[in-house]
């Protein structure tokens, strides 16, 4: 065998591949901490056209949601609109007549007593109520009595005159009509109270005040202060008396005389009036009284109750003013009795106002500083039956 020149456990030499080896690549730099790591961007996709069908069904969706929302309002404006015109027929039927009913004591329909409110001042309006409560219940058999709640200082003549033969016609139609007097039943209160079969007054009530009164203002020399130069012009027959109740200036002494005479015999009637509706139960007396008039004192004869003095309800008992004392169920009772009823029906009558009214509301317009009644009642003199704080 051949020597072998290797050493023992010597390996082979191994060749060197290091000159076939790529180098290394270089190192990445170190990140910094607070930064976050960088994500890699994300593929991009390939857009791909959106196909006709969904642009289609897009316009369609929103074509049915919008007709559906129309047809729900006008279906909800319809409703309303039907609800609405049913509220107005429902109301309408509850307002027939010129007035609101309402029952105040339940009993047998055959002994009706109407119970109406007279309040505030008396004037054309009032009369005019009144007239068509009264041709409301005269036919009515039904009502046997009528309670007139009177709570008024009074008014102007005429129309307490016309309300004062009302109340005699009820008489005359077989009713018993009964006043009931709230906190002021005076002058021209008490001018309507006076035909009534009775008369119950609270003991607070305020009531008298029998006479006539007249009243206006004078402007002389203020219009002359603002610039203002009043004419008046006058026909000749009538130069005398036409302008005898004159606001520019103040009445001539002819002018005084003539409508004391007028005051004076419409005072006459008022007390006439008061001694047939009261007959043997007004109690009068006589006194004298000094007075104050011009700077001057003198005396005068004062007969009451027609010196237009007021009384409370104890003092008008007195006088034969009134009957009784007590409130309006005093005042029912006392009707039901008069007229014989034993289970009365007792319906109280209010003015209805209109539907206009009820739906905008009640009260005068609020952008009326002044209302023509004021302006009128201002221009207008008249002769009143008034109970007032001058």
């Amino acid at each position: 065998m051949g020597e072998n020149n290797t050493p023992d456990h010597q390996q082979p030499e191994q060749p060197d591949y290091r000159e076939h080896q790529q180098p290394p690549p270089p190192p990445e730099p170190p990140r910094r901490a607070a930064e976050p790591p960088q994500q890699p961007p994300p593929p991009q996709q390939a857009q791909v056209a959106p196909s006709p069908a969904p642009q289609a069904h897009k316009p369609a969706r929103r074509r049915r949601g919008s007709r559906f929302l129309r047809v729900l309002v006008g279906g909800l404006l319809l409703v309303s609109l039907v609800m609405n015109a049913y509220l107005l027929l429902l109301v309408a039927a509850h307002m027939t007549g010129p007035f609101e009913t309402t029952v105040v004591r339940k009993g047998e329909r055959n002994q009706t007593i109407a119970v109406y409110d007279l309040s505030g001042i008396i004037d054309g309006r009032s009369a005019g109520s009144f007239n068509e409560f009264c041709l409301e219940i005269g036919p009515e058999q039904n009502v046997r009595a009528v309670v007139l709640r009177v709570d008024s200082p009074g008014g102007g003549v005429a129309a307490a005159d016309q309300i004062h033969r009302l109340v005699r016609d009820l008489r005359n139609q077989g009713k018993k009509v009964v006043v009931s007097m709230g906190a002021v039943a005076a002058s021209g209160g008490y001018y309507v109270s006076a035909p009534a079969d009775e008369i119950l007054a609270e003991p607070t009530s305020i009531t008298g005040s029998i006479g006539v009164m007249m009243q206006w203002f004078v402007l002389e020399g203020t219009l002359e202060k603002l610039g203002v130069e009043p004419i008046v012009m006058r026909s000749d027959d009538s130069e005398a008396w036409k302008d005898q109740i004159s606001v520019l200036e103040p009445p001539q002494q002819h002018h005084r005389e003539r409508l004391q005479e007028v005051l004076d015999t419409m005072h006459d009637r008022f007390e006439k009036i008061v001694r047939e509706g009261r007959q043997d139960r007004l109690k009068t007396t006589t006194s004298t009284l000094e007075i104050q008039q011009d700077g001057q004192s003198r005396e005068v004869t004062v007969t009451e109750p027609f010196s237009g003095n007021i009384y409370l309800a104890d003092e008008a008992k007195e006088l034969g003013l009134i009957d009784e004392i007590g409130y309006t169920d005093s005042a029912i009772d006392r009707a039901a009795s008069l007229a014989g009823l034993t289970d009365p029906h007792v319906v109280r009558y209010k003015v209805r106002r209109p539907l206009v009214a009820h739906l905008l509301g009640r009260g005068p317009d609020p952008t009326t500083l002044i209302e023509p009644e004021t302006i009128d009642q201002l221009r207008t003199p008249r002769m009143m039956l008034l109970w007032k704080v001058e």
